[in-house]
């Protein structure tokens, strides 16, 4: 099997989240019986057993309902059955207290270390007042790593509602609590486990006090994921026009800050193996400050194993390190099968692979062996390559954007090509302006950039969000739909990638369309 890592990684990816969409046990028992049986099935038929992918489908789906009942035998049910009033529960905080829906309270992520006495290895959210109160007076001095302890009433986080749930449980939080006692608060010592935390605070604190509102909130967003700091409506703007994935860490800007340290790295030394080791550190460092989100981890292993094939000398095939760092992050974090960020993070990832790049080579070749200017080439390339990857994404995400969002944007070709020039530029001003706080003539010229990149970010997404039929409202009963409209495009467009691979074999000015 040419791609193991990509049969077993995809397929364990696919399979739990359709039966985490799903959320029913029957059927989970039901796909785990199926896949029980049909594993040593597809054994025994020659054909199968020699080309290995059915055998690993198989597997793949096992262990996908298995992981999926582990959760919900080892967390979801000992969570519930933890349920009740003047509870003692003993937590160690995770995050700063933050806003939520209600301005009266704060919010914190707690690692539950005992409720009732009874151990736990999960997550909960914390509810506190927003003002010191007789039964808390010291919401804004806990920081991550302080110990809390308070007697209270532990309920089930999202009310039962699954859609609600899930967004939950793809975090491990399975569990709410808000104190009806006092609530205790002990210190906790400086680790390596808690630094980034804090570290990324005092980053975004940095920003909101020394940029206005606007231009802090969408370099915050870019730089750490962080959407909370937006001023409102800024955010509806952007999904609207199809750019919300600059806020969240991914592999865009994982791949500029990783190729950027490489190439300052490699000029000074001549080993460029070297170059790279250090740039593994400082993708798992970037990972840490983003919280290991869904997203930055799919894109974080999959530079991590593209830079340890470049110290191996050897080219890693991206489709297959897709598949890996699925299989990894599924086999570590089972929930994050229920996260949107992750699903589409995954999907875009593959949809590139599988299909813009591919499809958008022959016209690549063709354009390079023009005798256009080089600027003009570079120009129209990149114009192709970000068109062709907002359909393609766009077209395989559609399901998820219409379960999740229940919205699609009709002009993402059109405000990516907008806004991708502006990305790299605003990542690198954005983490400049937090390094050069001690420089003030280089942290005045990142802050003036900054101004610049916001207002423009803000007006492509305002612009492109509020031109006519910009978003589609499509209603979640619909999904289904979807799906079926989604696959049946894919099936079309690997139809046209067929054929021009095998144009590619008769016209060698081709080559390179199955690459």
């Amino acid at each position: 099997m040419k791609r193991p890592f990509a049969v077993f990684g995809l397929a364990l990816f696919f399979v739990m989240i359709a039966i985490a969409r799903v959320n029913s046990m029957a059927v989970t028992c039901a796909v785990l019986a199926g896949s029980v049986v049909l594993l040593p099935v597809s054994f025994c038929v020659k054909r199968s057993r020699r080309s290995g992918v059915l055998p690993t489908v198989f597997l793949a789906a096992t262990v996908g309902c298995l992981l999926l009942l582990c959760v919900s035998w080892l967390a979801v049910r000992p969570a519930r059955a933890a349920l009740g009033e003047k509870t003692p529960v003993v937590a160690v905080a995770r995050s700063y207290p933050e806003k939520g829906s209600n301005p009266k309270r704060r919010y914190i992520t707690a690692s539950i270390q005992s409720i009732g006495g009874k151990q736990f290895r999960s997550k909960l959210r914390l509810s506190l007042p927003a003002k010191e109160t007789a039964l808390c007076d010291c919401t804004f001095e806990i920081v991550p790593g302080d110990t809390i302890e308070f007697v209270g009433t532990v309920y089930e986080i999202g009310g039962g509602q699954w859609d609600i749930q899930r967004s939950f449980y793809s975090r491990n939080i399975f569990l709410g609590a808000y104190p009806t006692e006092r609530v205790t608060r002990t210190a906790g010592g400086v680790s390596l486990r808690y630094g980034f935390v804090r570290a990324r605070y005092r980053m975004v604190r940095y920003l909101r006090q020394n940029l206005p509102a606007d231009a802090a909130g969408l370099a915050i967003s870019v730089l750490l994921g962080d959407k909370s700091a937006l001023p409102d409506g800024v955010y509806a703007d952007f999904k609207g026009a199809g750019i919300a994935h600059i806020m969240a860490v991914s592999g865009l800007h994982l791949s500029i800050w990783t190729f950027l340290v490489m190439a300052l790295l490699s000029r000074k030394r001549k080993n460029p193996r070297a170059a790279a080791a250090i740039s593994m550190v400082f993708v798992l460092a970037v990972m840490a400050l983003a919280l290991f989100s869904g997203s930055v981890l799919r894109a974080g292993l999959m530079l991590l194993v593209y830079l340890g094939g470049f110290l191996l000398r050897r080219t890693p095939d991206s489709l297959n390190s897709l598949g890996f760092a699925a299989a990894v992050i599924l086999l570590a974090a089972p929930t994050l099968c229920m996260g949107v960020g992750f699903i589409l993070s995954v999907l875009s990832t593959l949809a590139i692979l599988t299909l813009a790049l591919p499809l958008v080579q022959p016209a690549k070749l063709r354009l390079e062996r023009s005798r256009a200017p080089r600027p003009v080439k570079a120009v129209l390339t990149a114009a192709l390559t970000t068109a062709a990857i907002s359909v393609c994404v766009s077209v395989v995400t559609l399901p998820v954007q219409v379960d999740s969002f229940e919205t699609v944007s009709l002009v993402s070709v059109l405000s990516n090509l907008l806004i991708l020039p502006a990305v790299m530029p605003l990542l690198l001003c954005s983490g400049g302006f937090a390094a050069t706080a001690s420089v003030p003539v280089l942290s005045t010229v990142m802050k003036r950039a900054l101004g610049v990149l916001t207002r423009y970010c803000f007006w492509v997404a305002h612009s492109c969000s509020h031109l006519p039929n910009a978003v589609l409202v499509v209603s979640r009963q619909y999904v289904w739909a979807a799906l079926l409209g989604s696959g049946l495009i894919c099936a079309a467009l690997a139809l046209l990638l067929r054929a021009m691979r095998k144009k590619a074999k008769r016209d060698p000015l081709a080559y390179g369309v199955a690459h």
